[in-house]
């Protein structure tokens, strides 16, 4: 009893020691909020590690650092709070997928130095929350002042590939003549985080090629859907009318102007 009772005292004491030296941050971001430890003295994060809907407040990432290195179990939600991937980073492999995002479909492959429709055990899938890749893209992305101003509908089409390690490389356009739109795909696509499970054939890891739909789109139209589980389509959505300003207390150069909602809904 004296033993159990000395062993209780020392965790408790442990506990209060690492309680003292971390302290628990909030971040508030569009996409998702961030609630993590991190050290008072070193700044670095230790401790649990969430991403959380900011309308919700549900889980979608939850996984723990070490060191300011993601350690142990992570585990990957969709909006409805159901589990997609469990990854350990400590071993870096993929320990559990969901049959939601590990789809049973023809993916381009690489072989012999090209890309062939191939139908792998496992698919590549982005390591993140259900639909996180293509929030971030269409969050930054701006739609082209030429578009907005003739309310108009336009597809911007790139290409990449996912290497054997999960990496994004080899970014191209394929059909765009925006230079901004383009700095930012590419700028977007080479954030070192992004990372993904590579496709599995035959017990073996192979590079994949994905195509990017990003669609500028007035409010009210139909959002594009992928046609193909290898096409990541990209839903920029605008509203108003954007006319140049001469008021040079407006830095931007030109003023958004609101069109009434009775207008957005017939307005081609």
């Amino acid at each position: 009893m004296k033993t159990l009772l000395i062993v209780i005292i020392l965790y408790i004491s442990a506990f209060q020691a690492i309680s003292q030296e971390l302290k628990v941050k909030k971040v508030k971001q569009k996409l998702f909020n961030e609630d993590f430890q991190i050290e008072k003295k070193t700044k670095q994060m230790n401790g649990y590690y969430l991403k959380l809907n900011p309308k919700s407040g549900d889980t979608l990432v939850s996984g723990q650092y070490k060191n300011n290195i993601q350690a142990g179990t992570w585990i990957y939600y969709n909006q409805s709070r159901r589990p997609i991937i469990k990854y350990n980073f400590d071993k870096d492999s993929c320990i559990w997928i969901s049959e939601e995002v590990n789809l049973r479909d023809s993916f381009l492959i690489k072989s012999y130095k090209k890309f062939v429709l191939a139908l792998p055990q496992r698919s590549p899938v982005f390591l993140g929350f259900k639909g996180e890749l293509e929030q971030l893209l269409a969050d930054e992305i701006e739609t082209p002042f030429s578009i907005v101003q003739s309310w108009s509908q336009k597809q911007f089409l790139y290409s990449f590939t996912v290497d054997k390690t999960g990496r994004i490389a080899e970014v191209a356009d394929v059909e765009s003549d925006d230079k901004k739109t383009n700095a930012t795909v590419h700028q977007i696509l080479a954030k070192p985080e992004l990372r993904w499970l590579p496709a599995i054939l035959n017990n073996y890891p192979f590079e994949t090629k994905f195509y990017l739909s990003v669609n500028m789109q007035p409010v009210g139209t139909e959002p594009q859907e992928p046609a193909k589980p290898f096409i990541i389509c990209v839903n920029v959505r605008y509203a108003g009318v954007i006319k140049p300003t001469t008021n040079p207390k407006r830095s931007i150069g030109y003023q958004v102007i609101d069109i009434p909602a009775n207008e957005l809904k017939f307005r081609k």
